[in-house]
């Protein structure tokens, strides 16, 4: 249980960054497409695949980042977790087949998986069930601006 205004605050900036990772991955690619399209010869239908492979490798990251948090630590995981999606996210530009483009995506959505559940995870040990709550629906209202602000 915290009480500390100051330190709350930190707390919140950084959960609230973390936050943000997903949907600013899912949503400011969208306004892209088209030239994505256009750089790999394909439909922006092809492109689209990409979402969604992102948000399997997304739900499959999920699976293995919260029992990996548990047993190594909150911060190696989310480090690593931010390294590939940054790595990923670099690589995405270099791409010049879809399937590779694929794949990449599918990397950059376990990785972002790690952001999503290493919030949680700190959470989850910094406040009880009441101020947890407090926090998630603060958090939800960040979650709520990114597609908004992020294709801008």
């Amino acid at each position: 249980m915290l009480s500390n205004p100051q330190y709350n605050l930190k707390i919140f900036l950084i959960l609230s960054s973390l936050t943000v990772l997903s949907p600013l991955a899912l949503d400011a690619f969208l306004p892209a497409a088209k030239d994505a399209a256009r750089h790999f010869n394909c439909s922006i239908g092809q492109i689209m695949i990409s979402w969604g492979i992102l948000s399997v490798g997304n739900g499959i990251g999920q699976i293995f980042h919260g029992p990996f948090s548990d047993r190594f630590g909150r911060k190696p995981v989310l480090v690593l977790g931010l390294f590939t999606y940054f790595l990923a996210s670099i690589l995405s530009i270099f791409m010049d087949n879809l399937i590779s483009f694929y794949a990449v995506r599918f990397f950059q959505g376990i990785a972002m998986a790690a952001t999503m559940i290493i919030m949680r995870s700190i959470v989850r040990d910094l406040y009880n069930i009441t101020q947890g709550a407090k926090i998630f629906s603060k958090l939800f209202v960040v979650l709520a601006a990114v597609p908004v602000i992020g294709p801008i």
